[in-house]
């Protein structure tokens, strides 16, 4: 089959004497991929969890075992499906619901089953309501969800809502099976699938969830195209990473994060680190998390804001990260403090940036020795990546970033068009950096900036950030659209009630100092006056994304009226 995808600069696994990188121009897809692994690649190491035996630091699993694993999954969701349904096609394949807390090498491997099979998964998030279900269900068809124990009556929810719901299909549901069940080593009577015939690689092949901030999830269909695409990632990057060792224990399997990572092991042939897929995790916990990282020897660590943000205030912890090649994060901004504190004691720490709906738009760069420090916020955009940089009105050298869709880089949602061009508008504002100007950094969100009154913009992104490095600070939200001034809404670390005026007095005291530097570290126009912080009840707590972000339009709607009570009060006086 002729190349459907251009070549890309770096190749991968160059010199690996186990691991021969699958074609990735498009004549395979990645779900074929695995028969390419169980051929070539038997001997090389795709899982890599800490080991429960005293004197080993570690167990792999082997290409071999998994895509063995991978055929016992395929088997038994066909299985499963044609007890169901007489007849499918690949014009119109059955929509595979996943709800499940399995670890990533459980995950995957039963959903790389999915796709083997020739059907679609759908990867939907163990912390969605019912109602969430029900409408993820209705929205892509799905006919088959496979679920742990724990999470059926999630299910039987989601389902029984579809009943009411004119011409809707109503999902058979299965138990998602054990890890032993699909990996059974050294298995004398594994008998492989036949060759699986090569799909439409513009059809879809898995189903993403973008988080809702302010309503149900988005569905991402993600093609064959743009999953290969995922998978090549470091093919655009600075360095052959076949062999590296890559930390995904941070990482959730239900978000695009970490199917990328899977994806560049099954391309490249690094090694994906996780928590065992045979026994329940020991130490569920940031430093539980760092545990295994350093136990499995991981080179990359692909982590989150929250988890970063939590090391940087150990020093151990912080020695401990110094000494891995890199360490990459994304899904959010991290705090300010905490960056500085990481890279100014040798952390070698860099911004993964991309979106569901347009993908990978920063450049995969493993080696920052060339790069300063204190710039570990900034990125290169991937040359690969079709990008227009849209100033924002009224907000001096911001920009906001539109994604177009190219032969080297597909967009899997189209909703703007610029300058004549088809393009996705990620809504993401970032700026340029002051003397390199092919380096930028993410400042905010087009729909997080409000104007005031007075005509200013203000984008409260950075103000918020910095006042969650207080530790009395859960979380802060920004707000004055439309006013004269700002103020802030603000959830505490530990519950204040706000019946109790002396107690909100003390809790605006004892935050005062950082309030004070967060706006004044900005524009003068970001100060907010002490009585303009409302506290958030403990009755009415925050709502949050699956990702962790705060849900800003939503927890500022419930607080509608504490909020307009805050400025007539500070009219009045």
């Amino acid at each position: 089959m002729p190349a459907l995808l251009l070549a890309q600069p770096t190749q991968q696994a160059v010199n690996s004497p186990s691991f021969s990188a699958p074609p990735v121009d498009g004549s395979l897809s990645v779900s074929q991929m695995v028969d390419h692994h169980l051929v070539y690649n038997p001997s090389h190491p795709c899982f890599r969890y800490k080991s429960p035996a005293s004197g080993l630091p570690y167990e792999e699993l082997l290409w071999g075992d998994v895509a063995r694993a991978i055929h016992r999954a395929a088997r038994f969701v066909k299985s499963c499906v044609e007890t169901t349904i007489t007849i499918t096609s690949a014009a119109n394949p059955p929509v595979i619901a996943i709800l499940s807390t399995a670890e990533i090498p459980h995950y995957y491997t039963f959903a790389y089953g999915v796709s083997r099979a020739g059907y679609v998964a759908h990867f939907i998030s163990t912390r969605n309501s019912p109602p969430t279900a029900t409408h993820l269900f209705l929205t892509t068809g799905v006919t088959h969800v496979f679920v742990d124990d724990a999470l059926r009556g999630l299910v039987d929810s989601a389902i029984d809502a579809l009943q009411s719901e004119e011409s809707a299909i109503i999902p058979q549901s299965f138990k998602f099976p054990a890890f032993k069940e699909l990996c059974i080593l050294n298995d004398p009577d594994f008998v492989p699938l036949p060759p699986m015939g090569t799909p439409d690689i513009e059809s879809v092949a898995i189903i993403w969830n973008s988080s809702g901030s302010t309503s149900f999830p988005k569905v991402i269909n993600m093609t064959h195209r743009v999953w290969i695409e995922h998978g090549r990632i470091p093919w655009d990057g600075d360095a052959d990473i076949c062999g590296e060792v890559m930390g995904t224990h941070s990482l959730l399997p239900f978000h695009l994060y970490g199917g990328s990572a899977f994806a560049i092991t099954a391309t490249c042939g690094s090694i994906c680190a996780a928590w065992s897929p045979w026994e329940p995790r020991a130490e569920d916990s940031t430093a539980g998390i760092l545990e295994e990282t350093i136990a499995t020897q991981t080179t990359i660590l692909l982590t989150v804001p929250s988890k970063l943000e939590a090391w940087a205030n150990d020093p151990a912890s912080v020695a401990a990260l110094a000494k891995i090649k890199c360490v990459r994060y994304a899904g959010a901004s991290l705090n300010q403090a905490a960056g500085d504190i990481l890279s100014a004691r040798g952390v070698p720490i860099a911004i993964s940036y991309g979106t569901t709906e347009a993908g990978a738009i920063s450049r995969f760069i493993i080696d920052l020795s060339q790069e300063p420090a204190d710039e570990w916020e900034y990125f290169y955009i991937n040359p690969q990546v079709d990008v227009t940089l849209e100033p924002v009105g009224g907000a001096s050298g911001m920009f906001e970033v539109f994604v177009h869709p190219s032969p080297a880089h597909t967009v899997s949602v189209i909703d703007a068009e610029v300058n004549g061009k088809p393009a996705n508008a990620t809504k993401d504002i970032i700026i340029q950096h002051p003397t390199n100007p092919k380096k930028f950094k993410v400042i905010g969100r087009a729909d997080h900036l409000f104007s005031l009154s007075t005509g200013e913009k203000l984008n409260p992104i950075p103000i918020e950030n910095h006042m969650r490095s207080d530790p009395a600070v859960k979380a802060a939200i920004m707000f004055g659209q439309g006013k004269a001034r700002v103020g802030v809404l603000v959830e505490p670390t530990d519950s204040v009630d706000i019946n109790d005026k002396k107690a909100v007095a003390s809790f605006r005291d004892a935050i005062w100092g950082t309030v004070q530097k967060a706006g004044g570290s900005t524009y003068g126009h970001a100060r907010v006056a002490k009585e303009m912080i409302v506290v958030a009840s403990p009755l009415k707590p925050f709502e949050y994304t699956s990702k962790g972000s705060v849900k800003r339009q939503f927890n500022l709607d419930i607080y509608r009226k504490e909020i307009e009570a805050a400025y007539a009060a500070t009219s009045s006086a």
